[in-house]
């Protein structure tokens, strides 16, 4: 607990001034999201020690936030100005999202951190896809996603995760650490001809239906002659 003397206000008015941006979070160690940020936040993003931003809001950035970046160096990846425009019915391009991973997959840029105006539905589109690229089920990549976006959910983002076709975004040779289960899994699989035991061979698939697909395969027994009296010959 902080003391009530001088240099115990001194200790509040510190901790007082690391207000982090809105929509904050923690999405893997050293990768965070969050709204665009305000002088406000500077003292509690320098904390983070980022190396890269990526930007997914097509306007330029406010000035001061440019140049703490500046500053800071900080490297910023505005890929929200290199996409088409979007729509009502088109939130964002495959293209901005592949890129996106693309830059997430890369351990050289980290720490990084996703932001976008409000750090809700583009900053949860890209958070989503990289989820189901870890094999997210879909019913957990969508709770996070709403917890963010609160109740300015769309549902044509949800969409957009649900049917993102993880098989567009090739995993580097060194992935990040909470990628490395996924590619050691993958790796294990194009060697036996078939997917693993225990791994997410149906990116696709909420966790819970590739399980019951699995389930039926296990189900389905050889064919063998069952006749009493009758031997098997081998040909």
């Amino acid at each position: 607990p902080v003391g009530s003397g001088p240099r115990g206000r001194a200790m509040a008015a510190g901790v007082a001034k690391l207000v982090p941006p809105m929509n904050y979070g923690l999405v893997e160690e050293d990768l965070h999201r969050f709204a665009l940020p305000t002088q406000l936040h500077f003292p509690f993003l320098e904390r983070l020690q980022l190396r890269t931003v990526i930007c997914l809001t097509p306007e330029d950035l406010p000035e001061d936030v440019a140049e703490w970046m500046r500053d800071t160096g900080v490297r910023c990846c505005q890929l929200g100005q290199r996409t088409p425009l979007q729509t009502p019915w088109k939130p964002a391009s495959e293209e901005m999202v592949i890129e996106g991973l693309n830059i997430l997959l890369n351990t050289t840029n980290y720490p990084l951190a996703v932001t976008c105006a409000l750090g809700r539905h583009h900053t949860g589109m890209l958070v989503g896809c990289l989820r189901k690229l870890q094999g997210w089920s879909l019913t957990s990549i969508l709770d996070e996603y709403r917890r963010h976006a609160g109740s300015k959910r769309r549902p044509l983002n949800e969409q957009f995760i649900e049917l993102f076709d993880v098989d567009l975004v090739q995993l580097p040779a060194v992935p990040p650490k909470f990628l490395e289960c996924r590619a050691f899994a993958d790796a294990a699989a194009a060697a036996a001809g078939g997917h693993a035991h225990g791994a997410p061979a149906k990116p696709g698939l909420p966790k819970a239906e590739a399980a019951a697909d699995d389930g039926a395969a296990a189900q389905v027994e050889p064919l063998e002659d069952k006749r009493v009296g009758v031997d098997t010959v081998a040909f």
